[in-house]
């Protein structure tokens, strides 16, 4: 009760007015420090009340089971009653450790009772203290003569009801099934009776999708990302979601379809409101009830911290949640070193079992939203800029799910093809630097490459844009090493790897022998001007080459790599 999230779920749903939720309250005025009145005083009927929630209460929760059973049936007739819409709060007054010697007191938060008073209390209560982790024959029967008779008889009424359902509305079935189904029917019956495979995605959905040519206008990651989602939306009807109160800037909305309110669910569309971490929290809870919708939220990067705790749990849990995050980086310029998203890249990666893609142009983005709905078992973060980037030679939407890949190389017949294992060619260079890049550092990178090529015909300069580290952790080793540069050989010689991100640089010490990023916080001013302030520039990057160049010249790379691995 006492948690922010809380609050903002439980004034999203009163705002809502979520009939349907019924939540039980466990008043037991204990929290582990001690009493409740320590922090909290506040009157919490008033409180939901005041959220647009009805308030119901049990006074002894601890021995009056028909007030609670009543409470309960009372609060799921009245929040179905049409015209009241509210969602239902139950505050139920217990004993915290009811029947023990430390009944009422925080020790009975998390501190074992013992075995002695383990027996006592068994005693107390009629139960056999030599037998544990036991369920009396009459338990057993109780529960198969009610719930399991009772659930029985529910599931026949809808198995029912979802036959008549399948004949009387075929077309309005196909799509149920199709897209809104996690479990599929068994053959030749209309009625799921399994757990099946993940829902599959439609076919040539990739294809559908808008891709872009080096002539199209440049555009931010963020207006890509409107364009992709937009069709992609109307390609797959189960995305669900909103933004906190970010919407004009992070343009991520199911266009088309109205917002959920109050008495009408059927839009797409959710106004979380500024409430970060309810919104990731939700999204979760969405996942998790039917795998085949697919939740998406929208802020900007740099507040994706406050809803870090619902992220974690969407990782833990193998949700597939996107995460739609703009202004992702010093590119927000005016807006400053708070809003400008230093270190929040290396904490959504640092997570397990989420994937984190930066993309350098509109086709990455469009491969980053495929990796998304395709990754099932995880959620995915997008990280989008604000700033306008130019559509990339060689750039490839499917190159997004092998997480890397060499987008620029000096030695290639023409920009975006490259040729790597051709030993003629090999044996031109004397020196050959490979920079990994992401996001908006990418075109910077490429257009440093090209100058660091025409100041030294000896060096050769290959450029990676690796929107995924994740999805390039898990290539195949060969793959890997092909795209770093890192294989060594007859007439093959390791590349020299220097990492350019605008951002800090922990990410990059298991890709890179030389990191350029961010240590500090960012500075205001216009986006550029912060740019050239601290290096991201095609000179810069060209100059911290030179320097990393330099001083490693005469090293055997090769040590370095297994130093590295």
């Amino acid at each position: 009760m006492q948690e922010g999230v809380a609050s903002e779920a439980c004034s999203l749903a009163g705002t809502l007015g979520l009939g349907n939720l019924v939540v039980l309250y466990d008043n037991n005025k204990i929290q582990i420090d001690g009493p409740t009145s320590l922090a909290f005083n506040e009157d919490v009927k008033k409180r939901f009340e005041a959220y647009g929630w009805e308030v119901h209460e049990v006074e002894n929760g601890d021995t009056d089971f028909r007030s609670i059973h009543d409470s309960i049936d009372q609060a799921k007739d009245h929040g179905r009653q049409e015209g009241i819409n509210k969602p239902q709060f139950i505050s139920v007054r217990t004993t915290i450790g009811y029947g023990s010697k430390v009944a009422g007191q925080n020790k009975a938060h998390g501190t074992p009772l013992g075995d002695a008073e383990i027996v006592r209390m068994k005693e107390q209560w009629g139960f056999d203290p030599n037998k544990k982790f036991y369920m009396p024959d009459q338990v057993e029967k109780y529960y198969q003569r009610t719930a399991h008779q009772r659930s029985q008889e529910v599931r026949k009424a809808w198995n029912d009801l979802f036959t008549r359902y399948s004949k009387q509305f075929p077309s309005e079935f196909k799509e149920l099934n199709d897209h809104f189904l996690p479990i599929k029917p068994a053959s030749g019956s209309p009625i799921p009776t399994f757990i099946g495979q993940p829902p599959t995605l439609p076919s040539g959905l990739l294809d559908r999708l808008p891709h872009y040519k080096q002539e199209d206008k440049a555009e931010a990651t963020r207006k890509s990302s409107e364009t992709v989602f937009t069709a992609l939306s109307k390609e797959l009807p189960t995305i669900i979601g909103g933004a906190a109160d970010v919407l004009g800037s992070t343009l991520a909305t199911v266009k088309g379809s109205p917002y959920i309110k109050a008495g009408d669910y059927t839009g797409r569309n959710i106004a979380f409101g500024v409430r970060e971490h309810a919104m990731f929290a939700i999204a979760n809870g969405i996942a998790a009830f039917n795998p085949s919708l697919i939740p998406y939220v929208s802020t900007f990067l740099v507040f994706a911290p406050y809803g870090l705790g619902a992220i974690r749990i969407a990782a833990i849990s193998h949700l597939r949640v996107i995460y739609v995050l703009t202004h992702d980086s010093i590119g927000v310029g005016e807006d400053g070193p708070t809003h400008q998203p230093i270190e929040t890249l290396t904490q959504l990666r640092s997570l397990p079992n989420i994937n984190v893609i930066r993309p350098a142009d509109g086709n990455e983005t469009t491969g980053a939203y495929f990796a998304a709905v395709d990754g099932f078992a995880h959620p995915t973060a997008l990280a989008l800029s604000r700033q306008a980037l130019p559509q990339l030679p060689g750039s490839k939407a499917i190159n997004v799910k092998k997480g890397a890949y060499v987008i620029f190389d000096t030695a290639s017949p023409k920009e975006g093809e490259t040729i790597d294992g051709q030993v003629e060619q090999e044996q031109k260079w004397s020196k050959i630097l490979t920079i990994i890049s992401t996001g908006s550092e990418v075109h910077l990178s490429i257009a440093a490459a090209q100058l660091l090529s025409k100041s030294d015909a000896q060096l050769r300069v290959r450029v990676v844009s690796a929107p995924c580290l994740e999805l390039f952790r898990e290539q195949p080793a060969e793959y890997r090493s092909q795209v770093l540069g890192t294989q060594s050989g007859p007439h093959r010689q390791p590349s020299l790897i220097l990492s350019v991100e605008a951002g800090d640089t922990i990410s990059w010490y298991e890709f890179a022998h030389v990191t350029m990023g961010i240590d500090t916080f960012g500075v205001s001013a216009p986006d550029k001007e912060v740019y050239k302030h601290f290096g991201f520039t095609p000179e810069g990057i060209a100059e911290k080459a030179k320097k990393a160049l330099k001083v490693f010249e005469g090293a055997n790379v090769a040590d370095l790599v297994k130093l590295r691995i």
